[in-house]
C-alpha cells in the first residue's frame, strides 16, 4: 500500500474534550479518552496538509488532501494525484497519473491506519510517553510520543500533538526507518457528518489499467 495514503488515516483520530489536568493523566487514560472521543465524533470530514522531508537530501514536499471516514472501516482519501476508497471489505487505490487502479481486500492491508486500528496497534506495539506542552499553529498542545525498537514497523517514532482543551488532533509526525519525516497538519475536522452511500464505493474509469490483487493466491 502506498506510504502517503496508508498512514494518513492516522490523522482521523480524535476530537472532543480533554480535562485541564490532561498532562497528569497516565498513558492508558489518555488512550481511553481518545477512544471515547472518537466514538462521539462519528463520521468525519478532514482537510489536511502533508509535509514530507527526505533525511538524506533535505528535499521537502508539501501537498494537501481530504479524508472522509465512516464507522470503523469505511474511508475515502483524496490528494491531487491519488484516490483511495474502502467500503470496509474492498480497497481501491487509484493512481491518476499512471491511470492504474489496484483492487485488494481490506483484510490484506494491515498497515492501513484506520482510527480503531491505530489505537490497538500503538497501544499494543508502542511505548507511549506524554511530553511537554508545545504550541502548534498557534494552538497549545499536549504532545504524545509513541516509540518502538522492535524493528518490525515502518514508523518507529510517531508524535501526535493534541489540543489540550478539546482533544482535537492538531498535528501528527511519523519518522520512518530511514529517518524521513512525514508531518500531517489537520486544518479542519468536521464531525458527525452524513455521506452519500456512493462515497465509499468506486468504479474504475474506462480505459485505466485494473490490477485485481484479490485474484492472486
Amino acid at each position: 500500500m502506498h506510504r502517503k495514503a496508508a498512514h494518513l488515516i492516522l490523522c482521523a483520530a480524535l476530537a472532543l474534550p480533554l480535562s485541564a489536568a490532561a498532562q497528569r493523566l497516565s498513558p492508558s487514560a489518555v488512550l481511553k479518552n481518545v477512544e471515547q472521543a472518537l466514538q462521539r465524533a462519528g463520521a468525519m470530514n478532514i482537510t489536511y496538509k502533508e509535509h514530507y522531508l527526505w533525511s538524506l537530501t533535505g528535499a521537502e514536499q508539501t501537498s494537501s488532501g481530504t479524508l472522509m471516514l465512516e464507522g470503523e472501516e469505511k474511508f475515502r482519501a483524496e490528494t491531487g494525484d491519488q484516490v483511495m476508497i474502502s467500503d470496509g471489505k474492498t480497497l481501491w487505490s487509484y493512481n491518476i497519473p499512471a491511470a492504474r487502479v489496484i483492487i485488494d481486500r481490506m483484510e490484506s492491508n494491515e498497515d492501513t491506519m484506520l482510527p480503531r486500528r491505530i489505537l490497538f496497534h500503538y497501544s499494543r506495539d508502542y511505548d507511549l510517553r506524554i511530553g511537554d506542552e508545545e504550541a502548534v499553529n498557534g494552538v497549545t498542545c499536549l504532545k504524545l510520543m509513541f516509540t518502538t525498537s522492535t524493528g518490525q514497523t515502518m514508523f518507529p517514532d510517531v508524535t501526535v500533538w493534541v489540543n489540550r482543551d478539546t482533544w482535537m488532533i492538531v498535528q501528527v509526525k511519523q519518522v520512518d526507518l530511514n529517518a524521513n519525516e512525514t508531518t500531517y497538519l489537520l486544518e479542519r475536522v468536521e464531525v458527525n457528518q452524513t455521506f452519500p452511500r456512493e462515497t465509499f464505493t468506486f468504479t474504475p474509469p474506462e480505459g485505466v489499467e485494473v490490477v485485481d490483487m484479490r485474484l492472486t493466491p
